[in-house]
């Protein structure tokens, strides 16, 4: 991969990441100020979910610094090394655990307190589907990356 596609996509991800921080640390205050303002009956659930969306948003940034550690080992020409396959296994791992994550909020909303709002629900349902989808992605590239290690290994013998 070359130096200049790198470049843009770390600072990309960089400012992505911090985006995801500023979340982390003023959206998630305020919107749990908001929501405990207007269901006071669910306030014993502000902790447990802003800690939810706290986690959420650490799988978001490991998985963000696991695909930022691709792209370099991409650029050295080192993606087919069997350290990549750790970092990938690492982004799989996010993409689960926050998918996890936003599934236990999803059925504490609608099972545990029977009050999921209708637009909240489909918002975390679509994430929920983005996630598995991604997770799925993930493994089937997962395996061409490794039929291709092992073909490139398989060259570099016969070379």
């Amino acid at each position: 991969m070359a130096r200049w596609l790198t470049a843009p996509l770390l600072a990309l991800l960089a400012l992505l990441a911090l985006g995801v921080l500023g979340l982390q640390l003023v959206i998630v205050p305020l919107a749990a100020a908001e929501f405990g303002r207007e269901f006071p009956e669910l306030r014993q659930l502000i902790v447990p979910f802003s800690a939810a969306a706290i986690a959420a948003g650490a799988f978001v940034q490991l998985g963000l610094l696991c695909i930022a550690r691709l792209a370099v080992l991409a650029r050295g020409d080192r993606i087919f090394d069997p350290r990549a396959f750790a970092w990938v296994r690492g982004l799989m791992v996010c993409i689960a655990g926050a998918t996890l994550v936003v599934a236990a909020v999803f059925a504490t909303l609608t099972f545990g307190v029977g009050g999921n709002p209708p637009l909240l629900a489909f918002a975390m349902i679509g994430v929920m589907l983005l996630g598995v989808t991604l997770l799925l992605l993930l493994l089937v590239l997962t395996r061409l990356l490794r039929q291709a290690s092992a073909a490139r290994a398989e060259l570099a013998e016969i070379v």
